[in-house]
């Protein structure tokens, strides 16, 4: 791993943001989500940042592990009200995938793609994945509901588990985590405002990004496995896919596989 990595800085993050939010920093945490859990639980009922330099227990989605090794990744969770939308979790994951993509961008100048739903791809490989969870929490009396959107990106990584070797790969560069954590924030909490406001205008830039349009792909549903030619994504952030037998489906939650010609998932 490379060990020439800056620590992540607090105020350094704090001066990038460019609205007011709570910051928790940890050198060693289970998991930033899980904590935004606990936080959410206690009553932080705000916008709040929290990052680790390592996580020991680091999750991503269907209950899988995302490897978190100290100071060569960022290891983040924005926490923030829900919005009272239906299916807002969807859409929230694809405003994180967007702003994370544009982030990357600025701060590493790296061209990456979207993965439905949830993960940025690099060269056919994971770079980064994205988890977003509900709670519930209760302040003053009143209950109230989170929203907790957990970010990992490999940065700097230079070995994998042995199960990890074939799928996952670092964007290959040192320093920069600070400014990253900071420009992923604003932009994810600038685009999400905007969705309030119905603008989802990001979703151009989703569909532009996926790997996935106009792709052979591979899904379960219901104990199922299926296979199909996506069509398209709309504006909530729903696949429409082409199905063999003349017959579409639409999916708003799930695993794919994507048919690569040199890679796997």
């Amino acid at each position: 791993m490379c060990s020439n990595n800056e620590m992540l800085d607090r105020e350094k993050i704090k001066k990038a943001l460019d609205r007011d939010i709570e910051i928790y920093l940890y050198s060693l945490i289970d998991s930033t989500n899980t904590e935004a859990k606990r936080l959410a639980e206690g009553g932080t009922s705000g916008r709040a940042l929290i990052l680790a330099e390592e996580q020991s227990g680091g999750r991503g989605r269907m209950g899988r592990s995302f490897y978190s090794p100290r100071g060569v990744g960022l290891y983040m969770t924005l926490l923030f009200p829900s919005p009272n939308e239906t299916d807002a979790t969807l859409r929230i994951t694809s405003i994180a995938a967007v702003a994370l993509k544009r982030s990357i961008y600025r701060v590493y100048g790296i061209e990456t793609k979207i993965k439905w739903v949830n993960d940025i791809y690099l060269d056919g490989s994971k770079a980064a994945g994205i988890l977003a969870e509900s709670f519930m929490g209760e302040k003053e009396g009143k209950s109230f509901k989170a929203v907790a959107v957990g970010i990992g990106v490999n940065i700097s990584t230079e070995s994998f588990p042995d199960e990890l070797r074939k799928i996952a790969v670092s964007l290959g560069k040192l320093g920069g985590r600070s400014e990253l954590a900071a420009e992923i924030t604003n932009e994810f909490f600038t685009l999400l405002d905007k969705a309030g406001e119905r603008d989802f205008s990001y979703m151009n830039e989703y569909r532009e990004s996926s790997l996935c349009l106009g792709r052979e792909i591979r899904f379960t549903e219901n104990g199922y496995t299926e296979t199909g030619v996506v069509e398209s994504i709309d504006d909530m952030g729903f696949l429409h896919v082409a199905l063999g037998n003349g017959k579409s489906k639409i999916l708003s939650s799930g695993e794919i596989s994507v048919r690569f010609e040199n890679k796997g998932k």
